[in-house]
């Protein structure tokens, strides 16, 4: 039986993996649904008990996977990693959509729109907003962007200089770490504990450790005649959105370790399910409209929060809030993310992440 070559079925050489935009479109969904929900004072049905918080997660298993990939084919190619073009990609895809939500936040605090104070608004610009509290909503979501922005700037630097048998270390030093550190707090020290949910390195470190694993391993035993066909891989995804199920359903229960081990089970079916889809099924996310909104999950994650987070006590306020989020994401999106990315092909190697 002829087996499906997993790297070329995860990131394309030359194009956009249209399951990964189908798996932002799913990521960016679940906080946009999480969102509305809590602002039009709807608890979460028993069939359903996820929340943003999980698409969030979603968000960052797949740019460790990426990331990890991307840099970890460029020095299998060249035998070098040129930090000059990753950061130049990172700085083109990332920037200028960013910088131009907070300008127009800025503006609308102005006009007396929105509040934050400039504590808040210096922690977003440098990408330090997931530390400390800042007492606003209106740029509280730019804390999962400080998280990626942090691993940016220290994971490629491992991969392109420290030697490759200390690469298993560093995985598991962000596998660990939080969960480790939690536990070690957790007792004495709640507020602590909890505050560690805004350093969600281990998430991340999830797809870098996916990454490794379909490049060496993992890729053999895909294509091994060995390897669980279609079907065992279908019955595993469903088994892992019953365990991602039970995890949130019982989410208000869980006391002592469990607080710690939830997370970490959380973040390794996810990462399962990243593998399903790329590996072996989620034909259901090439859909047009998950990945077209998935296309548009940058600029809707940015936009979303100044918009939907808040009491909405009206259709007509609802209407308002949703067709004022559509239309500036559509613009960051159209005006912004898609000019700026032609400025990629001055960093050589294309990048999709």
């Amino acid at each position: 039986m002829k087996r499906t070559n997993v790297l070329n079925t995860t990131v394309a050489g030359s194009g956009r993996n249209p399951r990964i935009d189908g798996l932002r479109g799913l990521a960016i969904g679940l906080v946009l649904y999480h969102h509305l929900r809590v602002s039009l004072g709807v608890g979460p049905p028993v069939w359903f008990p996820f929340d943003g918080l999980l698409g969030v997660c979603l968000f960052f298993v797949i740019s460790g996977y990426l990331i990890t990939t991307l840099l970890l084919r460029e020095r299998a190619e060249t035998g070098t990693i040129s930090l000059w073009r990753f950061y130049g990609r990172r700085v083109v895809r990332i920037f200028p959509a960013f910088y131009f939500f907070l300008i127009m936040m800025v503006v609308a605090r102005a006009m007396g729109w929105v509040q934050f104070d400039q504590r808040g608004l210096f922690a977003s610009l440098f990408y330090f907003r997931n530390v400390g509290s800042y007492g606003d909503t209106v740029l509280q979501h730019t804390w999962s962007l400080a998280v990626e922005e942090q691993f940016y700037l220290v994971w490629p630097f491992l991969i392109a200089w420290s030697p490759r048998r200390f690469w298993g270390a560093w995985i598991a030093v962000g596998l660990l770490a939080k969960p480790l550190l939690t536990l070690a707090i957790s007792g004495g020290y709640p507020t602590a504990a909890v505050a560690l949910n805004s350093a969600s390195f281990d998430a991340i470190f999830w797809g870098v450790a996916l990454a490794f694993w379909l490049n060496g391993a993992g890729h053999r035993w895909l294509k091994a005649e060995s390897s669980p066909g279609p079907a065992r891989f279908e019955a595993a995804a469903v088994l892992a959105m019953v365990g991602l199920w039970g995890l949130y359903h019982t989410a208000g229960q869980w006391t002592g370790p469990i607080t710690v081990l939830a997370p970490v089970a959380r973040n390794a079916l996810v990462a399962y399910m990243l593998l399903y889809c790329l590996a072996r099924g989620g034909a259901w996310l090439t859909a047009r409209p998950l990945v077209t909104v998935g296309l548009f999950s940058y600029s809707l994650y940015l936009w979303q929060q100044p918009f939907l987070v808040g009491k909405i006590d009206s259709l007509g306020s609802l209407a308002v809030r949703v067709g004022g989020m559509l239309v500036l994401a559509g613009i960051s999106y159209y005006i912004i993310e898609r000019t700026t990315l032609r400025w990629r092909r001055h960093f050589a190697r294309a990048s999709h992440a």
